[in-house]
């Protein structure tokens, strides 16, 4: 799946488990992609893949590289499975938010994925604008919208 991170900028990221890891609670970030894969919102992947280190990789670069040799299987989210994400993170001066937009426009993460934000958009604008750190809990509508169902204030 993917998550909100920083890396040179605010971005989503690949989720990847491999190995011993699979079917756990331990996942792994994977900021440059797969190479010949395109992930899309609200389904699960089991991919066959090569992974090679990058010999001298950039500064803000991954030192990691992943091509696609199979997909094995793609399958929707099971039904109503929800999902966190980081929204606003403050362990930065200045805290970054993944979200675009406002209440009257309507809000989106990062410009990519649309947010139903259901009948909480009010308490989901007043949030964005203060200090805290706020993650959003959600379940899939389609791959380009999900709907939010709480709000989680740290």
């Amino acid at each position: 799946y993917k998550q909100t991170a920083i890396g040179s900028d605010r971005t989503l990221v690949l989720m990847v488990q491999e190995n011993e890891n699979i079917g756990s609670n331990n996942w792994t970030f994977i900021y440059g992609g797969i190479e010949g894969f395109e992930y899309e919102f609200g389904f699960e992947y089991e991919l066959r893949l090569i992974k090679r280190k990058v010999t001298n990789p950039p500064a803000d670069g991954s030192s990691i590289n992943y091509e696609l040799l199979e997909t094995i299987s793609k399958e929707p989210t099971k039904d109503k499975a929800p999902f966190k994400l980081l929204l606003k993170s403050s362990s930065m001066f200045n805290p970054p938010s993944f979200i675009f937009g406002n209440i009257q426009n309507g809000f989106t993460l990062l410009g990519e994925i649309t947010i139903d934000c259901n009948n909480i958009c009010d308490d989901f604008s007043n949030a964005l604008n203060d200090e805290n750190e706020i993650k959003g809990l959600f379940t899939h509508i389609n791959p380009n919208t999900i709907k939010l169902e709480s709000i989680i204030i740290e």
